[in-house]
Order: structure tokens, then C-alpha cells, then sequence
């Protein structure tokens, strides 16, 4: 872990707590004296993760838009324009 800390530039206890939090949400197993390694993860799960990861986006998205005063009918517009709907 700290040769990838040193190649990704971040603290080493940056890299141990994002094993633990991917293991703790069940996408990794680490074995003591054998390494780290991904989980078989079910579909259900996949899906249920990137809807997670969906929200936490628009979340985002919305509060930079307030933060810019951008009203949420000129966001739905720029998304339509940005996705190809209406074109």
C-alpha cells in the first residue's frame, strides 16, 4: 500500500482507508498475508452502486447550479442539449 500511495502522491493512510472502505462495502476481501482481492460482485449490487454513485452526481450538479444561480430549467436544457434529446 504505500509503494501505490507513493505512485499516486497521497498519504499511505489515505490509500489504507479506502481498502477498508471498499471492503467494508463488500467489493474487496483482503487476506491476512495474501493481499487484497475483488469480490464477485452480484448484479443487484452493481446496479444498486451506481445509482448511488447517480445521485451523489445530480447532488453535486445541484448544488454547483445554485451556487452558480443556474435555475434548474436551464440545467434540464443543457442535459437535453448535452444528451442529444430534442436534436
Amino acid at each position: 500500500m504505500r509503494q501505490l500511495a507513493a505512485q499516486l502522491r497521497v498519504n499511505p493512510a489515505t490509500v489504507v482507508q479506502a481498502y477498508r472502505d471498499l471492503e467494508a462495502e463488500g467489493f474487496v476481501e483482503t487476506r491476512q498475508g495474501a493481499g487484497t482481492f475483488v469480490r464477485e460482485v452480484a448484479p443487484e449490487t452493481r446496479g444498486r452502486e451506481r445509482a448511488r454513485q447517480a445521485s451523489s452526481l445530480v447532488r453535486k450538479m445541484l448544488t454547483e447550479a445554485g451556487r452558480l444561480g443556474v435555475s434548474i430549467q436551464e440545467l434540464q436544457a443543457a442535459i437535453a442539449e448535452e444528451i442529444g434529446v430534442g436534436a
